[in-house]
């Protein structure tokens, strides 16, 4: 059964990373072992509209977004789109690329992946990434510095790419109209597959309406996504633990010690054996955090107290600049001579 999705979202700079991104959508760098692992298929994979200084590097373009767009300033949009299970791989691929040549075109640098793994029912999952920069193409050549400045409108060739998407590009919508516009995008996703679905011969077809706007009144289901189950959390949080344990250092592994023999004491006619505690690593590591928070919270005390005896400082001078000639003399007066 086909499935629809389609969602929309902005990395900024400082909150995100591009080249972090594109690494993981292209299954470059560390992320190139899901593919080695056998665990995931990567079906296609590409860039486009780059400058001619990333022609042959995309990463490089994105990492270049990360250096040098504006402060909390968007650094790439990204669409997560599910593609028909139906349909081949090569078909799926072509469906992509005929969405992306509609929506992008050639006027915005772009990256995209499309990953398959399987899904909890047993059967393919296959989605695609699609992530492209906001600046604009517009032939003119510029360095990566200078692509990533604001434009300049009056000598473009001075300034940076315009940046903007869409039909509204450069202006400020309500909420109800980013919202109009986002389903007319989900629309037009759904058409473009119910036709490449139609073309292949297969009956199924998507909707990008909600149940209710459909006129489907259902309970909502259970998740039954990775934290779906007590199981999955169970399993999860071993794998956590796993992990924690491979992380800390190896004074603080799995080793037991004990507190050395101490000699018996008789007291009142009664021999008191003493009690031999075991302490294990994750005691010893437990101290250690205990310790460096101890640490930090006094340097903060510390640094506290330095920046209260600072201001007042600055209160006294500030008090003693405001003084007047005659204030001064009225204090002079006021001295026993």
């Amino acid at each position: 059964m086909a499935i629809f999705h389609l969602s929309m979202k902005i990395g900024r700079r400082g909150k995100s990373s591009a080249a972090a991104h594109a690494s993981y959508i292209l299954r470059q760098g560390q992320y190139a072992a899901r593919i080695e692992s056998g665990k995931e298929r990567l079906e296609a994979s590409g860039s486009g509209n780059l400058p001619s200084w990333a022609a042959s590097d995309p990463l490089a373009f994105w990492a270049a977004s990360d250096a040098y767009e504006r402060a909390n300033g968007s650094v790439y949009r990204e669409m997560e789109l599910a593609l028909p299970r139906e349909l081949t791989p090569d078909q799926r691929n072509e469906l992509l690329q005929q969405f992306i040549q509609q929506e992008i075109g050639t006027n915005h640098a772009y990256s995209y992946g499309i990953h398959n793994k399987s899904a909890d029912d047993g059967e393919e999952q296959p989605h695609a990434h699609v992530m492209w920069s906001e600046r604009q193409n517009d032939n003119i050549e510029r360095d990566a510095a200078q692509f990533f400045k604001r434009a300049n409108k009056k000598d473009p060739s001075r300034g940076g790419a315009v940046k903007g998407w869409g039909t509204h590009a450069g202006q400020t919508l309500t909420p109800a109209e980013r919202a109009a516009d986002l389903m007319a995008l989900r629309t037009r996703w759904a058409d473009m597959t119910n036709d490449a679905l139609a073309k292949s011969g297969h009956e199924e077809q998507v909707d990008a309406r909600s149940n209710l706007k459909r006129g489907i009144i259902i309970p909502p289901e259970r998740k039954i996504g990775p934290l779906g189950s007590p199981e999955q959390w169970h399993h999860i949080r071993q794998k956590r633990a796993a992990r924690a344990a491979r992380t800390r250092p190896k004074a603080a592994r799995p080793t037991q010690h004990q507190t050395p023999p101490q000699p018996l004491q008789r007291t009142r006619g009664y021999v008191l054996r003493p009690v031999i505690k075991t302490i294990t690593s994750d005691d010893i590591w437990r101290r250690n955090e205990d310790e460096k928070m101890r640490l930090e919270r006094e340097a903060l005390l510390a640094n506290h107290d330095a920046a209260f005896t600072a201001q007042q400082n600055r209160k006294e001078f500030d008090r003693m600049q405001r003084r007047t000639t005659s204030d001064v003399e009225r204090e002079i007066d006021s001295w026993e001579l």
